[in-house]
């Protein structure tokens, strides 16, 4: 399991990191949090095309690469709390991720 969301919201206060690490932990998932993929320009009116901009930079390629070599083997889950999948910054990496290679299921 890889996780983005760094913080707990209203909707998710009982998945905040050391909650969803520990739990994950006693059902034999490996958790790691990759804050590099997170939404920092979510303040902004234009934030998913910002967020967009960013994970196509050259400054973001390395660590998607990792990240695609990290879970190759393995299944990975990139977590949503938006009401509508379409809203999430998660659906911009997920989009990456497919374009490289990885095969994205969205429930």
């Amino acid at each position: 399991h890889r996780d983005l969301h760094s913080f707990p919201t209203r909707r998710s206060s009982d998945l905040n990191l050391v909650k969803l690490k520990r739990f994950l932990g006693q059902v034999k998932i490996k958790y790691e949090h990759w804050s590099q993929f997170g939404n920092q320009f979510r303040k902004h009116p234009d934030w998913m095309v910002r967020y967009h901009e960013y994970i196509q930079s050259d400054t973001i390629h390395e660590q998607i690469k990792s990240l695609l070599a990290t879970a190759k083997g393995h299944r990975m889950a990139l977590m949503c709390f938006e009401a509508n999948f379409l809203d999430c910054h998660r659906l911009g990496l997920a989009k990456i991720l497919e374009e490289r290679g990885a095969i994205i299921f969205y429930c």
